[in-house]
């Protein structure tokens, strides 16, 4: 019996302090067929820089209409009592735990915390990345694309991923 509970114990440690399992990827963004207007072309080279900007999943959304008919009704106590910038930015944030989760991931695929900035509305983390930090990040490759009519050359992929216990705090990237 004593053996069991020693074994018990053992066994609890080593998986409670064991790493985490890697997160399944979850196609968080995806073009179902080329633009029409854009032909893609070689990779980016891998030491390019990219301005990244991940989207947080912001908080209040679905009460916008309300709030908005609140101040625009005549008969509200709240009427022509409009918000200033900051009062919108901090109701419809993100919330804490969501940037902290972000960030996080961001540090754990080598995207230093002191690259990373929280934008003034708080919906956006954005930070300055290499094309083969961002390929790695997302899962991706990334391409230039020439327009068909104009000068015009763009970077962008065919899809991006992110690990699934940080997809559903993300609402896009640029």
């Amino acid at each position: 019996m004593l053996l069991l509970r020693v074994a018990f114990v053992v066994l609890s440690f080593a998986f409670s302090n064991a790493a985490p399992a890697p997160s399944a990827p979850s196609w968080h963004e995806g073009r179902d067929a080329p633009a029409a207007d854009w032909v893609k072309g070689a990779r980016v080279e891998g030491s390019a820089i990219l301005p990244m900007r991940i989207g947080l999943v912001q908080t209040s959304l679905e009460r916008g209409y309300d709030f908005l008919l609140e101040v625009s009704d005549p008969t509200s106590e709240k009427y022509g009592k409009y918000w200033s910038m900051e009062e919108v930015h901090d109701m419809f944030a993100p919330l804490e735990e969501t940037v902290k989760a972000v960030r996080e991931w961001l540090v754990s695929s080598g995207i230093h915390d002191s690259r990373v900035i929280h934008s003034d509305n708080k919906g956006w983390l954005a930070f300055d990345a290499t094309v083969e930090e961002a390929e790695n990040l997302l899962q991706t490759e990334f391409h230039e694309h020439q327009h068909m009519h104009s000068a015009s050359v763009r970077v962008g992929c065919d899809k991006q991923a992110a690990p699934s216990r940080y997809a559903a705090l993300i609402t896009n990237s640029t």
